[in-house]
């Protein structure tokens, strides 16, 4: 099914496909607000054992990703300090409707001057987090990682999509 979808989302050209949320008021006087959204709606997808779709390495104006991570934005300031952040999360983590400077984690790493890493992805459940972390955390088993600190924002997803009346189990 994932398969047929992605063959009709490409090929479609209708302009019913539009985002239009660049229109909200909220953008109003954000300039680059309108090609964030079409740069979304480009982004590619590849499916992953048990973390199920990543975006695929993207350059953009707005959105830039590689293997699989949205940029952070002031993490290449000079850092004594080894200490690092790795956050993982839904949209709200990855930043869907923000470019990478304003993703909350780029604004941390600002404001903290340390280290960030953005492994958030838009529509994660929890579990998906989870899963992520574990496989870094067995790709990458003979790093150290005592100076990594995890921070996980999850929650809405796994309301919307898990704690439902008619879901069971």
């Amino acid at each position: 099914i994932y398969s047929l979808y992605s063959i009709i989302s490409v090929n479609s050209s209708s302009n019913d496909s539009i985002d239009e949320r660049y229109k909200l008021a909220i953008y109003e006087n954000i300039p680059w607000a309108e090609k964030h959204f079409i740069e979304l709606s480009k982004t590619p997808i590849s499916y992953y054992d048990f973390i199920t779709w990543r975006r695929d390495d993207y350059r953009g104006e707005t959105i830039n990703i590689t293997d699989g991570v949205r940029a952070t934005i002031g993490t290449h300031a000079k850092i004594i300090d080894p200490t690092q952040y790795f956050f993982f999360g839904g949209s709200t983590t990855w930043g869907t409707g923000v470019n990478d400077a304003n993703t909350y984690p780029s604004l941390f790493a600002q404001q903290t001057q340390t280290l960030a890493k953005n492994f958030g992805e838009s529509s994660y459940i929890a579990r998906q987090s989870l899963s992520y972390l574990n496989n870094l955390l067995i790709q990458e088993s003979k790093n150290d990682w005592s100076e990594i600190h995890v921070v996980f924002y999850d929650g809405v997803n796994d309301v919307a999509n898990r704690c439902r009346n008619e879901i069971s189990g």
